[in-house]
């Protein structure tokens, strides 16, 4: 992928605008390993990749053929590039009192994502879990609680990206040792 930016400067002002170009020889392969619906028409389906990327989709019921009133079109909006390795979860959740996705790599990498511009607002790289295999929200959609190859579970609050708990096989059973600010 080669990467450029072009600086453009106002004559009234000395200010400049940098605008980030991203290009490739042919599109992204978007082998999708996670889907995840959310509540915005903007970015009604999010679809993670073996190759790490996230897109957003949105959905446009105008556009589907006049002969099947089922019919929904879907359209790619937005390209998320923040993931090194596949993705193994996409969430909806709740990030700072609003609603946001949530989404982890099999490299234990953890995002937040605002999913109406694809910002990323918020990461974290598990040094407790490193490599990641499953993940699920708790009911309060505010903590992730993280599996893999380390045969415990992480939980982490998404608004400090900090983990709460760790709970880890210990003869049968599992031994929690929580983590307090």
């Amino acid at each position: 992928m080669a990467k450029a930016s072009t600086t453009a400067k106002t004559p009234a002002s000395s200010l400049s605008l940098l605008v980030p170009v991203a290009a490739w020889p042919a599109p992204p392969c978007h082998h999708v390993t996670a889907i995840c619906p959310t509540r915005h028409a903007r970015s009604a389906l999010a679809t993670g990749s073996a190759t790490g990327q996230i897109c957003l989709w949105a959905a446009d019921e105008e556009g589907a053929e006049a002969f099947d009133e089922r019919a929904l079109r879907l359209a790619p909006r937005a390209l998320l590039l923040g993931h090194t390795a596949p993705l193994v979860w996409i969430a909806s959740c709740l990030f700072e009192r609003a609603e946001a996705l949530v989404s982890l790599c099999s490299g234990g990498l953890l995002n937040v994502w605002d999913p109406m511009d694809g910002r990323c607002l918020s990461s974290v790289q598990s040094s407790v879990m490193p490599v990641a295999t499953v993940a699920t929200l708790l009911p309060q959609l505010s903590h992730v609680v993280i599996g893999g190859e380390a045969h415990g579970l992480v939980v982490v609050q998404l608004s400090s990206m900090t983990v709460r708990c760790v709970l880890s096989p210990l003869d049968g059973w599992y031994a929690a040792d929580t983590h307090t600010a």
